[in-house]
């Protein structure tokens, strides 16, 4: 079973008062917001910003936790990108009139037998966030990214996911938006990969 740790997030923060309603509202985009919104979409739009909200955390370790330069500024490009994702779907999904997730559950503190929060792909599981809090130098910089490698490689299935859907990515935002995600992770694991590639080896665990 999966335990979750509560950590506050800063995604929260970014989807109170973020929709401002205009008067009188066009009637085609009055219409457009009444309109059956696609399962796919929507559950990617949700889904994705869940998963935002753990990167973003992740990444806000950094600094405390000895991070050398290059990983520290790979952990502030990763969470302003994906701050102002977090805000786009947040706005998404008010705007037709869909729960915005509780980005607190993402790392909740959960009981033994209480229901558990489902994870999207590539998301860290309640043990792997204990490790990667605990790290510090050297040992941080290689398991945080070893995990938002990991992490990456699951947003980049979601959007396949998304686009084989049927019906699915036909409003323009949310095919800008996936497409983007893939585009800008693809990007960001390759250089990930490169940053792992100059660390020093892991040292060798002990036998068991």
């Amino acid at each position: 079973m999966r335990r979750f740790l509560c950590l506050p997030t800063a995604a929260c923060a970014l989807v109170a008062g973020m929709i401002a309603v205009c008067a009188p509202a066009a009637p085609v985009r009055a219409q457009q917001a009444k309109a059956p919104v696609n399962a796919a979409d929507a559950d990617f739009m949700s889904g994705m910003l869940m998963h935002h909200a753990q990167a973003v955390v992740m990444g806000d370790w950094a600094p405390g936790h000895g991070a050398s330069k290059d990983v520290a500024v790979l952990c502030r490009r990763i969470a302003i990108s994906q701050r102002d994702e977090i805000k786009t779907m947040a706005t998404w999904l008010t705007r037709h009139g869909l729960p915005v997730p509780d980005t607190n559950v993402v790392m909740g503190d959960t009981l033994p037998g209480a229901p558990q929060p489902m994870l999207m792909q590539g998301m860290l599981t309640g043990d792997q966030l204990v490790a990667l809090r605990a790290a510090h130098g050297p040992a941080f910089d290689r398991l945080f990214l070893e995990d938002m490698i990991y992490h990456h490689e699951g947003a980049v299935v979601m959007v396949k996911d998304l686009l084989k859907a049927p019906g699915a990515a036909q409003d323009p935002l949310v095919y800008e938006l996936a497409n983007e995600i893939s585009a800008g992770q693809l990007v960001e694991i390759h250089r990930m990969q490169a940053l792992l590639a100059t660390l020093p080896a892991a040292p060798a665990q002990a036998p068991r």
